[in-house]
């Protein structure tokens, strides 16, 4: 039975939200959302724009900690004296003599923040990210150290691992001129302000009691649970007991039936809501008759209650409940919702137990939506494309790579173009800001679809990678 209402629910929802030629069901006006959802949009789009307008932007913003150094790996009988040395401000070269075999490799353009130690709260974890060459991916070394201090200052930070073992070794990373923060230029921290207006920074997407591995079902399999209970009736009763298709009219019908003339169902249906509201969790079956039966805002609730975790590469529901909460949101004119449910799809931020970039392609970014609606798209994606280390608690970071396919679909191309050039050239912005935009312009010409406008675009990157420094123009690459 439990498998029998799993391809049942799977079958529904993909008859629902999928269309031959598109991951979603496309509608008339070509959009992922009909013509009433995005005039209803289209209408807070307006007042946020002129909110935005009426309030300057105050707010200073901080880039990333960043600067460039010397990562050390030590494997020696002598730790102890490697860490006087460091204490007492020995070069690198001097500790190179004293240990010959030392691992010293020069490191580019590193990016670091501080986290509260976890089991000492004296002491705080300097976290350094090294970056890759293609945007996205991140070497992340941590060095503990002691103070309050915002801005380390020239010199070593280490860490003495597996201290307590046979084989202890040292890592040590050695900044010449320290790692530092800079405040961001008036227009950068706009288009940031922009982005926070248009997102709510006040929450996120899932309520804060929403589990990480709830799928179409609850983990909790008692029997006792009103969830199951109410699923285990509306197999019986709607699906049926040989599990015979039916079109989503036909389920609709069958459940305002049950409504009007089953008080079990009704009392099941209610319990299992109030359940999954507290709880977390739900399920599709859940949401669906919610949806149809009691209203839209509670079947919202319970779709933000509900986080779908992707089983593989091809496992697109966690995609499909993310539309599925757009919609419902834009129906309800839940902008702060509709958006970043809207952002999680195009920057395809899910967790999945596995993904493959086989898979990559066919998830498109519905780019176009937002331009329809008279957003300043690129302020909104270039402000979240932006690292800073003072962000707003619930601020929207973008996938580089996500954002520059995304860029490559959008109608505004000439505009995109300029613009990146001019931000990665740009010597008042922090290099680290600038690289990331370089990774953005990099992945919007990979991503172009014409071979000779790929071809245009990577003499773009070309020239725009000419204007960092020479240090770090190798952690850019160039794809073959």
């Amino acid at each position: 039975m439990k498998l029998l209402w799993i391809i049942s629910i799977s079958s529904l929802m993909i008859s629902v939200c999928y269309s031959q030629k598109s991951e979603f069901v496309i509608h008339d006006n070509g959009l992922i959302y009909d013509s009433l959802t995005m005039n209803k949009l289209s209408s807070i789009v307006d007042d946020l724009n002129e909110k935005f307008r009426q309030c300057p932007q105050t707010r200073k913003v901080y880039s990333m900690m960043q600067g460039g150094g010397l990562d050390v790996y030590l494997d020696s009988a002598d730790l102890k004296k490697a860490i006087q040395m460091i204490h007492q401000g020995s070069t690198p070269d001097e500790l190179q003599n004293e240990f010959p075999h030392a691992e010293m490799v020069p490191i580019g353009l590193n990016y670091a923040h501080f986290v509260t130690d976890s089991e000492d709260s004296t002491k705080k974890n300097l976290f350094i990210h090294n970056l890759s060459g293609y945007g996205g991916s991140e070497y992340r070394h941590y060095v503990p150290i002691k103070g309050d201090s915002l801005f380390p200052q020239a010199g070593w930070h280490y860490n003495l691992k597996d201290e307590e073992t046979d084989d202890p070794y040292l890592e040590a990373i050695y900044f010449p001129q320290g790692i530092r923060s800079q405040e961001l230029p008036l227009r950068y921290a706009q288009m940031i302000a922009y982005a926070e207006c248009l997102i709510d920074t006040n929450q996120g997407l899932y309520k804060r009691n929403t589990s990480g591995w709830r799928s179409y079902w609850t983990t909790d399999k008692n029997e006792s649970n009103p969830f199951i209970r109410f699923n285990q009736y509306y197999n019986e009763k709607v699906i049926g007991k040989k599990g015979e298709g039916f079109t989503t009219e036909q389920v609709i019908e069958q459940l305002k039936t049950l409504e009007a003339t089953n008080k079990k169902f009704n009392l099941l249906l209610d319990e299992a809501i109030e359940y999954a509201i507290e709880k977390g969790g739900g399920g599709a079956t859940l949401e669906f008759a919610t949806y149809h039966l009691r209203s839209k805002d509670i079947a919202l609730e319970l779709k933000r209650g509900r986080r779908v975790i992707g089983m593989c590469s091809m496992d697109d529901s966690p995609r499909l409940h993310a539309v599925s909460i757009a919609n419902i949101a834009a129906e309800t004119a839940q902008w702060e919702v509709f958006l970043r449910a809207h952002l999680d799809v195009m920057n395809d931020n899910f967790q999945r137990a596995s993904d493959g970039s086989y898979a990559w392609g066919a998830r498109q970014t519905y780019i176009r939506e937002l331009e329809e609606l008279n957003i300043n798209v690129l302020d909104l994606l270039f402000g979240i494309c932006l690292r800073i280390d003072n962000p707003s608690q619930h601020h929207y970071f973008s996938s580089i790579p996500r954002i520059g396919r995304a860029l490559s679909e959008s109608s505004k191309r000439p505009e995109v173009e300029a613009r990146l050039l001019e931000y990665i050239a740009d010597d008042s912005l922090d290099l680290f800001n600038r690289i990331l935009f370089a990774y953005v312009l990099q992945n919007y010409a990979h991503a172009l679809q014409s071979e000779t406008d790929q071809e245009r675009a990577k003499d773009l990157f070309l020239q725009a990678r000419e204007s960092l420094p020479e240090k770090e123009r190798s952690m850019v690459k160039v794809w073959k």
